[in-house]
C-alpha cells in the first residue's frame, strides 16, 4: 500500500493536535471553590477562647451572650478576633462580655507600680491612677487600631484585671446590644479597660460599648485607666449609641485613672 506524502502526514498530525488542545491553546483548570465560612447564630450563652475565628455572618439575638475567655477557657488572656465575610449583628438585649478578662493582676504593658502598701492602677488608653508612692501604669496601645488587652493593677494578689480585646472585621456591623470590656475593681489597684476595634463598610446601632477602668478601694491605691474603642468605617457611620472609656477612682491619696480614647475613623 502506498504511503501518503510526508507533508500530508504532518498536516494531519497538526490538525489532530489543534482539535485536542482547543484551538492550539491550553485551557487552565479552575481552582476548586473554597468552602464558605459558616454562619453563627447565638441565642443563649456561648464562649470564645482567645484566638482568631473565621465566620460568614454572626448574629446575637436578644438572649444571646458571648463570653470572651483566655486560652483554654482561662479567666484572663482573652484576645479574640472575628474575621467575617458577612455581617456582625447584635440585637437589643444581646451582650458580649469580656469584663476583667484581659491581662491579669500585676500583668501587662500598662500594669501599675507597687511601693509597700501603695499600688497603682493599670493603664491602657489612659494611664492608671497613682497609688500614694506607687506610679500608675502608663497609657499604651494604638487608638487607630488597638491590639492589646487592658493591663492589671500593680499587685499580683489584690489588684483588678484588665478588660478583654475584641476585634471584629465585617462587611457591616449592627451594634444594638452591649459590649462590656471593662477592667475589674479591686481592693488595691483597678484594672484598665480593654479594647474594641470594629472595622466594617458600615456600622449601625444604638447599643452600649464599654471599656472603662476598674476602681480601687484601699487607701493609697489608684484606679484603672480607660480602654480603647475604635469604630472604623469605609462608607457609612450610623452608630448612635453610648460609648464609655472612663477611668475609675482610686482611694485616699490614690488618684483616678485617666479616661481612655474613643476613635471614629475611616479606612
Amino acid at each position: 500500500m502506498k504511503k501518503p506524502p510526508l507533508f500530508l502526514s504532518i498536516l494531519a498530525l497538526s490538525l489532530l493536535q489543534f482539535t485536542l488542545t482547543g484551538c492550539g491553546k491550553n485551557t487552565p483548570s479552575s481552582p476548586a471553590p473554597a468552602t464558605p465560612a459558616p454562619d453563627w447564630n447565638i441565642s443563649g450563652p456561648a464562649t470564645l477562647n482567645a484566638g482568631a475565628y473565621d465566620y460568614g455572618n454572626v448574629h446575637l439575638y436578644g438572649n444571646g451572650v458571648l463570653y470572651l475567655m483566655g486560652p483554654g477557657g482561662a479567666a484572663t488572656g482573652a484576645a479574640v478576633t472575628l474575621n467575617l465575610t458577612g455581617a456582625f449583628v447584635m440585637d437589643a438585649g444581646a451582650s458580649v462580655v469580656g469584663y476583667g478578662a484581659g491581662y491579669g493582676p500585676g500583668l501587662g504593658p500598662g500594669t501599675g507600680g507597687v511601693s509597700f502598701a501603695n499600688v497603682g492602677g493599670g493603664g491602657h488608653g489612659g494611664a492608671g491612677g497613682t497609688g500614694g508612692l506607687a506610679a500608675g501604669g502608663p497609657a499604651n496601645d494604638d487608638s487607630a487600631g488597638p491590639t492589646l488587652m487592658g493591663s492589671g493593677g500593680g499587685s499580683t494578689l489584690n489588684s483588678g484585671a484588665g478588660g478583654a480585646l475584641l476585634k471584629i472585621t465585617a462587611v457591616s456591623a449592627t451594634l444594638n446590644g452591649t459590649i462590656l470590656l471593662d477592667g475589674t475593681s479591686a481592693v488595691s489597684g483597678g484594672g484598665a479597660g480593654g479594647a474594641l476595634y470594629v472595622q466594617a463598610n458600615t456600622i449601625f446601632g444604638g447599643g452600649l460599648l464599654s471599656a472603662a477602668g476598674g476602681g480601687s478601694l484601699t487607701p493609697n491605691t489608684g484606679g484603672g485607666g480607660g480602654g480603647l474603642i475604635t469604630l472604623s468605617v469605609h462608607s457609612g457611620y450610623y452608630f448612635t449609641g453610648t460609648v464609655n472609656v472612663a477611668g475609675n477612682s482610686g482611694s485616699s491619696t490614690g488618684t483616678t485613672g485617666a479616661n481612655g480614647l474613643f476613635t471614629q475613623t475611616g479606612y
